[in-house]
């Protein structure tokens, strides 16, 4: 409890320092990828990473207000440059409260956001999404990769990596009429190899769990932002800026 205070008080003193706006002018956010699972009234669905809808309006207001472009990575794959700040906001795995929670906001602003299925997920357990939901969503939400089956890649030989990879885009395909050139790796497990197969297999990005603004130059190990249901916004603004440098000075 102690610890969890002085964290607050320490991250506010951050903040409100100023040197959170001096960073940004330094290293301005060409691109920030905000990744997420579960988005609910309650916390319930995905107890740790399962945020609040109203929380996740505020950032888009916040987002908007700060002049981000919002795009999905088929737009980016396109553009010769990025604007000047650039996001990308997307959930992983495919729960159902993004169809009833996440999706009417995006609506509401009329803006792209990703979603990244594991095939095997869909029309399964109550709590993930049907296909008819993903479809409805596809006049905003961009529909990228997750597996089939969610296992990690690097645990996979290389003909079962392959079979899997083209599996689920053949499904993404059929169902939505979309062909996924995204691809968030399941667990975040990766390796150089699994890289290569990813790019021969057509994939033209892949975003990886590691922390930070993410480089464009490479494009099959993308850093995110992840936003935990506990974070505030002051918490949200400093990972927009300079929250993974300091922690990772502080570790």
């Amino acid at each position: 409890m102690l610890e969890n205070i002085i964290k607050k008080i320490f991250w506010a003193i951050v903040y409100f320092s100023g040197i959170n706006w001096f960073y940004n002018k330094i290293f301005p956010n060409k691109l920030v990828l905000i990744g997420g699972h579960s988005v609910s009234s309650n916390n319930k669905t995905y107890k740790d990473l399962s945020i609040d809808r109203n929380f996740l309006e505020d950032q888009i207001k916040y987002l908007l207000k700060q002049g981000y472009t919002f795009l999905n990575f088929e737009r980016i794959d396109k553009l010769q440059e990025l604007p000047r700040k650039s996001v990308v906001m997307y959930f992983d795995d495919g729960f159902k409260d993004i169809y009833f929670n996440a999706y009417p906001i995006f609506k509401k602003y009329n803006l792209p956001f990703t979603l990244f299925v594991t095939t095997d997920f869909i029309n399964g357990e109550q709590i993930y999404l049907s296909w008819e939901q993903i479809r409805e969503m596809t006049d905003l939400a961009e529909i990228g990769c997750h597996g089939k089956t969610h296992r990690d890649f690097i645990d996979l030989t290389e003909k079962e990596l392959k079979k899997e990879l083209s599996v689920s885009a053949q499904i993404i395909k059929e169902q939505t009429g979309q062909k996924p050139i995204a691809l968030s790796y399941p667990h975040g497990k990766y390796n150089q190899e699994v890289k290569d197969i990813i790019q021969k297999a057509g994939f033209r990005f892949a975003v990886a769990t590691n922390r930070g603004k993410a480089d464009i130059k490479d494009r099959f190990e993308l850093k995110k932002v992840v936003i935990y249901p506990r974070d505030t916004m002051t918490i949200f603004k400093l990972k927009l800026g300079i929250f993974y440098r300091i922690k990772s000075l502080i570790k």
